[in-house]
């Protein structure tokens, strides 16, 4: 049940928020499409639109893969894959570069001896034109990796003394301006949890916000949470909001300890006090643990902040002055994913796709996506599917009639055994659902973790679907990289190309 409120009141999770896909081809350049092969002509109705067709698929034995990323690593014009994987028992990571067009293997790091689930950062730290690789995952483990060859850069080792000092699981980074004078990007990590505390709602100890030099992996600075919770949201830099240091979102709480969003600033973060963050929205008794969303929903040029918070809240504030701009609460929910945002009516204004689960941690057994207004809150369809779900999902025109649709991929632990994980299509004009194609094998871990990916591998002008799932064998640990062909030509812009959107920044750009 969804109430719509006037005004806000004042383990999985580290999976969720670490990362789950990225930046594509048609993200960097948002004028025209290319020319397609012919392939691809456009639909006249989604009705007549065919199912994904496979291309490829690149299999790992023991491990899960989460988000992939595309992004042109060498500048070639072409795009590579890079997808990070691991096992929490026993536990291992690995992170794969695949060259997009054919899927071979380019690089495999297969050393970490913990389990990796953030997505992958891209900064060129060593000079020669190739964009450098890094992540992270459970009990402090970060590294960075050479994008042309996939030696080890670095991997981070924390030179404080315990137990004074403590640094636990890693999440999705950010670059940040350059700090120490090499002409080299940062990078911004929050670091949380603690795999050692099992039993719910147990103390936990506090978050932090992380800066490393993405050239040494040297500790920059760090900040503790201001609230002393825990941390598992990865953090948000907001371009337009008029401060003198960059401006900075993060999360703090979770799915039993309370919590809320924050804003902060990088002079704060350097200066390893966050005691005068500004609370945003109160989390009651549990956190916030995916990272918002950023549009501009009332038409005033900033950036509106869209969060869904883990008691069962979906918020928008005013980007100028904090206030609400509308609140839905559902009931009896929870979420992991960040809100995917959107044209789906017939205004200018930026929409939100919602993602909620029933339940409360660890038990849920129906997942309720919602489509919102975002010029007032106002639910425009709303269904069921599944059972389960941390992934954020897709939302990208493919008839060509200046609506977007909703890609969204789904698990359901109560279906037929490898059948768990589906892909879903919702079209916000008939505000109609429909399964979109065979079932992809597995659902956990691999289908409730990975945000598809979509936009244009091999620059045919048609577009792509790179997914991360399992193989119907629930009882291994064998993930693979799933490469489609949409019978859909690339539209001038996609909206919300994967996990933190088109351009990785969880921001939808304004349309033209």
């Amino acid at each position: 049940m969804i109430r719509h409120a006037a005004a806000a009141r004042l383990s999985l999770a580290g999976i969720a928020l670490a990362g789950l896909s990225t930046l594509g081809c048609s993200g960097e350049s948002e004028d025209q499409p290319p020319k397609h092969d012919g392939r691809c002509e456009m639909p006249r109705d989604l009705a007549s639109l065919p199912a994904p067709s496979p291309v490829y698929s690149r299999s790992s034995p023991v491990i899960t893969y989460f988000s992939p990323r595309a992004a042109d690593l060498d500048g070639d014009g072409e795009l590579e894959i890079v997808a990070i994987g691991g096992s929490e028992s026993p536990p291992h990571g690995e992170v794969v570069a695949l060259d997009g067009p054919s899927g071979d293997v380019l690089w495999r790091d297969d050393d970490a001896e913990e389990q990796l689930y953030s997505s992958a950062v891209l900064v060129d730290v060593t000079g020669d034109g190739v964009k450098d690789v890094f992540v992270g995952g459970r009990n402090e483990t970060f590294f960075g990796i050479n994008g042309a060859s996939g030696a080890r850069l670095w991997t981070f080792v924390d030179p404080r003394l315990l137990p004074q000092y403590y640094l636990y699981n890693f999440y999705t980074p950010v670059p940040i301006d350059d700090l120490t004078g090499d002409g080299v990007q940062e990078l911004l990590v929050s670091n949380g949890g603690s795999d050692a505390i099992r039993e719910p709602g147990a103390p936990r100890p506090p978050g932090h916000l992380v800066v490393l030099d993405a050239k040494t992996g040297e500790l920059v600075a760090v900040a503790s949470s201001p609230d002393h919770e825990e941390m598992y949201m990865s953090p948000l830099l907001v371009p337009d909001a008029g401060t003198s240091s960059a401006s900075i979102l993060f999360g703090t709480g979770g799915e039993t300890r309370p919590g809320g969003l924050w804003r902060t600033t990088l002079d704060d973060v350097l200066a390893g006090d966050l005691g005068t963050a500004k609370l945003l929205v109160d989390g009651g008794d549990k956190g916030v643990i995916a990272p918002p969303a950023l549009g501009d929903l009332d038409g005033d040029d900033r950036l509106d902040i869209i969060v869904a918070t883990f008691d069962g809240r979906l918020i928008a504030l005013n980007g100028t002055n904090d206030e609400t701009l509308w609140e839905l609460v559902f009931d009896g929910a929870e979420t992991y994913s960040t809100p995917t945002l959107g044209y789906f009516d017939d205004d200018e204004l930026p929409d939100v796709f919602g993602v909620f689960l029933h339940g409360v941690f660890p038990t849920y057994d129906s997942v309720e996506r919602v489509v919102v207004s975002g010029r007032d809150g106002g639910v425009l369809w709303r269904g069921q599917a599944g059972t389960f779900t941390m992934a954020g999902d897709l939302a990208i025109d493919l008839d060509g009639d200046d609506r977007d649709e909703v890609v969204f991929s789904s698990g359901d632990w109560n279906a037929e055994p490898g059948t768990e994980h589906t892909l879903h299509l919702v079209d916000t004009v008939s505000s109609s659902e429909r399964p979109w194609g065979v079932p992809l094998g597995a659902s956990f871990p691999a289908a409730p973790s990975t945000s598809p990916w979509v936009g244009d591998l091999d620059a045919d002008g048609c577009l792509d679907l790179v997914i991360a799932t399992h193989t119907p064998q629930t009882e291994t640990n064998e993930g693979a990289i799933e490469r489609f062909r949409v019978a859909s030509p690339v539209p001038a812009r996609i909206s919300w190309g994967g996990y933190l959107g088109t351009r990785f920044d969880s921001i939808l750009q304004k349309r033209p």
